[in-house]
């Protein structure tokens, strides 16, 4: 994306002054960068060192009134001649545009956005076809109507401080006489009560992003953000997101674990309890959601490794893990220190068995009770369940301890038990969520979502 040449400055008066002209672009490869083709726009004409020259904001106007601020710039290239104005390259975060002058730290109200999949993911369908026939079955007519009733927005979340809801569009494309063209297009939004911070703005919009990769089971990415300040000041936001690796296509739709009109009535609860997630579960849904539905260029070693870590994050999540009482472990303690008379051997046996982590239930008991709380589904996927714990606990030891055992380690065996494990945590994640044992099992079983790797990772 690239705009039209504008006036810049280091504020809106001496962007309307046109003292200097320059270039705004945008992409996910070299970020925002304005390019001045002649003159300068940071540092001075005698400064040598010009990458030490920053600036905030920069401030843009052009001859079309878009209003352009570009935010902790830089200058990432410049020639600076002899003889000659010189030019520069100048990098920065990120880029606003507007067609009304703005503030760019101004508190942000409500924020939209566009992600991969999300129209698939609501199921919704907006313009209707309708055929008509005569009573011999003739071909008449075909229309597309355009329902008002199918645009009406759909409130996912509603909270104290903030609420989430889809809005739905159809747009109509350029009338050709071989084809008529509508495109839908759903946007999510989170109005605040109050106006909070940009970064507070967009630290939701990602939790909302996760939330829809998990139940979409594709990376759904960023493709558009408009912001709306407190004044009312609508404002396109554009910042480097992760790219996806791939368009989704009809096989994902139809394997969605977990599509929208499935969750009915429960989604406000069913998000709310994403959205206010412990730090245990958030930094297992971290690495869950990239781990599950990007495509992977790491080892399988490493890739065992992150989905092993998620697993232990969401068995310690929401329970004690202490094996004793403190008062137990104390009485413990005690009689270790008076049973051994020999002080070089009782410094020897406390350190061993008092240690930082001596008091917490050990991994099999843990990995145990989060197979019983997935419950049925995880008997499909690790039907034997002593021997799933004991396989994964060996393999957990000797790949993050690079014990000669690791390197002789089934390949094959790794992935799909990797794969298995990764599925897990996705039955573990809703489960956490506040759906229920039967509701998991039903999901899976509709969607089909992963089902050969399922079972493969049963066959094990």
């Amino acid at each position: 994306m690239t705009y039209e040449a504008a006036t810049w400055g280091s504020g809106w008066k001496e962007a309307e002054q046109g003292s200097t002209v320059a270039i705004a672009s945008f992409d996910n490869t070299n970020g925002a960068q304005i390019n001045v083709p002649y003159g300068m726009l940071l540092g001075k004409r005698d400064c040598i060192v010009q990458q030490s020259e920053t600036a905030d904001f920069l401030f843009g106007i052009s001859r079309k009134c878009d209003y352009i601020v570009l935010s902790d710039c830089s200058v990432r290239s410049a020639e600076y001649p002899s003889r000659g104005a010189g030019k520069q390259m100048i990098r920065g975060n990120w880029l606003m545009r507007s067609k009304s002058m703005f503030d760019p730290e101004a508190p942000i109200s409500e924020i939209r956005f566009e992600l991969t999949g999300l129209l698939e993911w609501s199921g919704r369908n907006m313009v209707e076809e309708i055929t008509q026939y005569d009573k011999d079955y003739a071909f008449l007519r075909s229309s597309a109507v355009l329902s008002a009733e199918n645009q009406e927005s759909e409130k996912l979340y509603s909270g104290d401080s903030y609420s989430i809801e889809l809005r739905f569009c159809s747009i109509r494309g350029p009338k050709q006489l071989s084809e008529t063209v509508f495109r839908n297009k759903a946007i999510a939004a989170i109005c605040f009560s109050s106006a909070v911070t940009l970064d507070e703005a967009l630290f939701k919009l990602h939790k909302v992003q996760s939330f829809a990769s998990f139940c979409c089971g594709w990376y759904a990415g960023v493709e558009s953000v408009t912001l709306i300040n407190k004044q009312g000041i609508s404002i396109d936001y554009h910042c480097r997101y992760i790219c996806n690796d791939k368009v989704p296509g009809q096989d994902d739709y139809m394997h969605m674990p977990i599509p929208l009109i499935s969750v009915g009535d429960k989604v406000d609860s069913v998000l709310g309890k994403w959205l206010d997630a412990s730090e245990e579960l958030t930094a297992a849904c971290n690495v869950l959601v990239p781990l599950s539905t990007r495509k992977s260029d790491t080892y399988m070693d490493l890739q065992f490794l992150a989905a092993s870590q998620t697993l232990e994050s969401l068995s310690v999540e929401g329970r004690s893990v202490k094996a004793f009482s403190d008062e137990e472990f104390d009485r413990m303690k005690e009689i270790v220190r008076n049973s051994i008379q020999d002080n070089r051997v009782r410094q020897w046996a406390c350190n061993r068995l008092f240690g930082h982590n001596s008091n917490k239930l050990g991994q099999r008991k843990l990995l145990g009770d989060l197979y019983d709380f997935i419950g049925s589904f995880a008997v499909q996927v690790f039907p034997d369940k002593k021997a799933f714990i004991q396989r994964h606990v060996q393999m957990r030891n000797d790949i993050t301890h690079r014990n000669p055992a690791s390197m002789s380690i089934d390949h094959s065996r790794l992935f799909y038990h990797t794969q298995g494990v990764i599925i897990l945590c996705h039955a573990a994640i809703m489960r956490k969520i506040g759906l229920t044992e039967s509701e998991v099992v039903e999901h899976f079983s509709r969607s089909h979502f992963r089902e050969y790797l399922i079972r493969e990772a049963a066959d094990l």
